[in-house]
């Protein structure tokens, strides 16, 4: 990434990441309060309440009672209640959080050529018509295979790694997450309607997608990947 050197001459180095923040705690960390929240919905026994008087016998001052049998069907009890947690975990989801913070976290799509400025000007090359206009015998393709990532919330949410900037890169983004200018580059959101539109177009890589028998609305979520240079016309 480039560095921030201030008025000083420019710093050549290299920095080398293996799995940052790619681990099963970081996993967990993202899974495990969403499925405490689902589980609590779906299993009676997580709103029961605790055992009367567990305070007696739970604790560290009673951490030696190791043949107490209260402890031991405490114990089982939570053991019971934590592998029903994880089914009804949300896996996908949280798998999908983990890979839209590691898209917000790389460097630019390698070889790309986009420059600080290269967003806009995509933008205004699309307003300029110079950008191939889609239509059904069109043949299409994703830029990269980690170019993009489509996530449900409260709509479709497509993460791109296309806007990314060089001087913002992995901590330098966390650290100023609460400026607004870090944040909010690389998604598109659109309707819950575009979902199979934009999966056919994100899970089509390596092969080109021919958009034949492609309905009006569909050509016009692929158009705007195209304007935006996440989807390459081939």
């Amino acid at each position: 990434y480039q560095a921030s050197c201030g008025n000083d001459p420019h710093s050549l180095h290299l920095m080398l990441t293996t799995n940052r923040k790619n681990t099963w705690m970081h996993l967990l960390e993202a899974v495990v309060p969403a499925a405490l929240i689902a589980a609590t919905d779906e299993i009676v026994g997580m709103r029961q309440a605790l055992p009367p008087n567990y305070c007696s016998y739970m604790g560290i001052m009673h951490s030696d009672k190791v043949s107490d049998e209260r402890r031991t069907q405490f114990f089982k009890r939570v053991k019971r209640l934590a592998r029903q947690v994880a089914k009804s975990a949300p896996w996908d989801d949280a798998a999908d959080q983990m890979a839209v913070q590691y898209m917000q976290r790389r460097l630019p799509l390698y070889g790309s050529g986009r420059s600080e400025s290269d967003a806009s000007a995509s933008r205004n090359r699309a307003n300029l018509g110079k950008v191939p206009k889609v239509d059904c015998t069109t043949r299409v393709r994703l830029a990269d295979k980690d170019a993009a990532r489509m996530s449900v919330e409260d709509q479709i949410v497509l993460y791109h790694i296309l806007d990314n900037k060089k001087d913002r890169f992995a901590g330098l983004r966390e650290q100023n997450k609460d400026d607004d200018q870090f944040w909010g580059e690389g998604e598109i959101e659109f309707d819950l309607d575009a979902a199979d539109t934009l999966e056919a177009l994100v899970r089509a890589f390596p092969d080109p997608l021919v958009l034949e028998g492609w309905t009006p609305e569909m050509l016009e979520v692929a158009q705007e990947l195209v304007d935006r240079g996440i989807v390459q016309v081939v």
